[in-house]
């Protein structure tokens, strides 16, 4: 299932169609890295919208770095069509994206259910997003701490009280969780209320290479497709981003079915 899920992903991202048989020619080359994977994703794109003669992903060397003038081209397409975007949901048809500086908070802008009805707006479109709440992992670091606070003080008052103790305990375990929740949303999740419409553009130009990539009349290279199908497979995993390495192994070492 995870796989199923992987090629839906790419094949809706990058346009192009794999084939069952495209993918059992990937999986004969064992074993199958994330690294490989990348580059299978990369060759399957046309040639006129990828850069020639790049190396491989494969190897024990870093991805190819994106050129500073390409990220800049990206970016800024993606600063300019969120604009855009955003007047279309403010409906205010008399101003310019403009009027919405990348310096400018979101939360002056799109507030409560507008957040969630704003990126539905943004997934209509086709465009991968972030995530408006903390991830399972995150939750369950939170749960984790929370869970031993409320063990300790159980732990210190049951000598005393066995019934006062459980409510202590309980009571400061669900205090440690909201709180740790709210803390952890204000700081880590990529909500509107903390973040900048440059910041979300810069996020959604990392999400969607080949979308802005297309605005900005920019080809495709490996580091492109590698920060997408990275992205992709933490998502599909629940692993954090930066533990998906060009050489982990897909099936051996990220346990993917």
């Amino acid at each position: 299932m995870d796989f199923i899920e992987l090629v839906y992903a790419v094949e809706e991202e990058f346009d192009v169609k794999i084939s069952h048989r495209d993918w059992q020619e990937l999986a004969a080359q064992k074993p199958v890295t994330a690294g490989s994977l990348a580059d299978f994703v990369f060759e399957k794109l046309p040639e006129t919208e990828r850069l020639p003669q790049e190396s491989s992903l494969t190897a024990d060397s870093s991805p190819p770095e994106l050129t500073q003038a390409a990220v800049d081209l990206i970016n800024r397409a993606a600063l300019r069509w969120l604009q855009e975007k955003l007047r279309e949901f403010k409906q205010q048809p008399n101003h310019s994206s403009l009027d919405f500086p990348e310096e400018l908070k979101l939360a002056s802008l799109i507030r409560g259910r507008q957040v969630r009805s704003f990126f539905r707006t943004l997934k209509l479109a086709g465009l991968q997003t972030p995530h408006l709440w903390l991830s399972w992992r995150q939750m369950g670091i939170i749960a984790g701490f929370s869970a031993v606070l409320g063990l300790l003080i159980f732990a210190e008052r049951c000598r005393v009280d066995f019934l006062s103790a459980a409510l202590g305990g309980g009571f400061a375990f669900l205090l440690a969780y909201v709180g740790g929740l709210i803390a952890g949303k204000r700081w880590f999740a990529a909500t509107p209320s903390t973040k900048t419409v440059g910041q979300l553009a810069d996020h959604l130009a990392a999400l969607n290479p080949r979308f802005f990539g297309r605005l900005a009349a920019v080809k495709l290279n490996r580091l492109q497709v590698w920060i997408f199908v990275q992205k992709c497979l933490a998502d599909l995993l629940g692993e954090p981003v930066e533990s998906i390495k060009p050489e982990s192994r897909l099936v051996e070492d990220l346990g993917m079915d």
